[in-house]
């Protein structure tokens, strides 16, 4: 009775955990939300030269709040913009994010970026789409899916930056 009683408390204390974090053979991203803003650190081991690979928000792989990561000539950029429906993004003028770090060395792009929690308060699908290439200088048609995931950002209170 004592081992059921044990087992169903961890079980209640695992569930009850905040999932901020997700890692998988090229892409680890951790983030955390404090003071109504979203902070992400996003690193993927897999990214050559004249590749892209980002971070996108929202359900199936339309109307997403997109931002991505583009290394060009051994150099890394950030860029953020919309999805209106199956093809490339609509980028901001203005980017909607606070770069805070971005670095590519070795084919590793590492980048910190800061946001406003916004719409993303709510749990909502992360899409974690895996490096492809650049045409032109922008982002062409990924070739790899991407991984989504349902995150609930706004639970992420522990500070981890």
């Amino acid at each position: 009775m004592l081992t059921a009683v044990l087992l169903l408390s961890f079980a209640a204390l695992v569930q009850g955990q905040a999932q901020c974090s997700y890692s998988d053979a090229s892409i680890t991203a951790r983030w955390q939300v404090v003071n109504g803003e979203l902070t992400v650190e996003f690193t993927n081991k897999k990214v050559g030269n004249n590749q892209w690979t980002a971070i996108a928000w929202g359900p199936g792989m339309q109307d997403l709040d997109v931002v991505i990561f583009r290394v060009s000539n051994g150099k890394a950029s950030v860029a953020t913009g919309v999805t209106k429906g199956y093809g490339p993004p609509i980028f901001d003028s203005k980017l909607n994010v606070a770069p805070q770090q971005i670095t590519y060395n070795n084919n590793e792009l590492k980048a910190i970026i800061t946001r406003p929690i916004g719409n993303l308060k709510d749990c909502t699908t992360w899409n974690f789409i895996p490096a492809n290439a650049l045409e032109n200088g922008e982002p062409s048609y990924h070739e790899i899916p991407p991984v989504s995931i349902k995150k609930c950002p706004a639970e992420c209170k522990k500070k981890l930056f």
